[in-house]
């Protein structure tokens, strides 16, 4: 199925076909003279399980935009070549680097005590009687506890940054694209003559505040409006020239001005599409 809930269109199931066949997707790009990075949206979007189950038209467009950055950031060490060589509060030196490195593969489970949660070495190595044996144990237990959680928070991080950076590119080409933008939820961001109602973040990735979350925007504070606002004004500037027009053209063969305006609406109501 599709991202937009059919069968893949022409194009994205030649884009499928030739990715299936090991070709590049730099060359898929420049066969089918389209954009590298659409090539990896429609591979990343249609080879992916959906993420999430949701309704109704707005929600499946912010789906689409979730399904398109879902493949940006590879898991597990991958990432590591890309820290610096000091991040403050985790490491202070290239060696640092090197030897908390070697903890990002690591289990909890793999660790000293690892069947034993945070809380509880940092009991032990408390109540560790300082002239038994066993006080060697409990210091590599938090040593090496101390320098995994550091790794992992410092991973999580990098990673969260990463993806941020990635999904603000992706809103960013779509909006210069003129494609839509993300805007607040209606169903889920009050606010007063647009003034917010109450406490909300704004998104540096989607650019827009956040609201709390509702089953219209799929929980994520945030609807994508594809409105094309300027062909919209100009439509309604057309109607507003036509009503003129036509109230003129019969208040000057005779009637009255109230009930000029009246037929003028009901003739634009005929003319209008069903």
């Amino acid at each position: 199925m599709s991202i937009y809930g059919h069968g893949p269109t022409v194009r994205e199931q030649q884009i499928l076909d030739l990715h299936d066949a090991k070709v590049a997707p730099a060359d898929i790009a420049a066969e089918l003279d389209v954009k590298q990075s659409y090539v990896k949206y429609v591979v990343d979007s249609l080879h992916r399980p959906a993420l999430v189950d949701w309704q109704g038209p707005r929600a499946r467009r912010a789906a689409t935009w979730l399904r398109r950055c879902a493949g940006i950031i590879p898991k597990g060490a991958g990432m590591t070549s890309s820290l610096p060589k000091t991040l403050p509060g985790h490491w202070d030196t290239a060696e640092g680097l090197e030897m908390a490195m070697t903890y990002a593969d690591r289990e909890r489970s793999q660790l000293t005590k690892g069947e034993m949660s945070d809380l509880a070495i940092a009991n032990g190595v408390f109540m560790a009687d300082r002239g038994d044996l066993d006080l060697i144990v409990w210091q590599t237990a938090a040593q090496k506890r101390i320098r995994w959680l550091s790794v992992q928070l410092a991973l999580f991080r990098h990673r969260e940054d990463a993806v941020a950076r990635g999904l603000a590119g992706q809103v960013e080409e779509a909006m210069q694209d003129e494609a839509g933008f993300w805007r607040s939820c209606s169903g889920c961001y009050e606010n007063c003559d647009g003034y917010p109602s109450g406490s909300y973040p704004f998104s540096e990735a989607l650019k827009c505040v956040l609201g709390a979350g509702c089953r219209e925007c799929g929980g994520i504070g945030a609807i994508w409006d594809d409105t094309d606002y300027e062909d919209m004004t100009e439509f309604m500037l057309k109607l507003d020239r036509d009503h003129i027009n036509i109230v003129k053209i019969l208040t000057d063969g005779g009637v009255p001005p109230h009930l000029a305006g009246e037929l003028a609406q009901q003739i634009l109501d005929l003319e209008a599409p069903a």
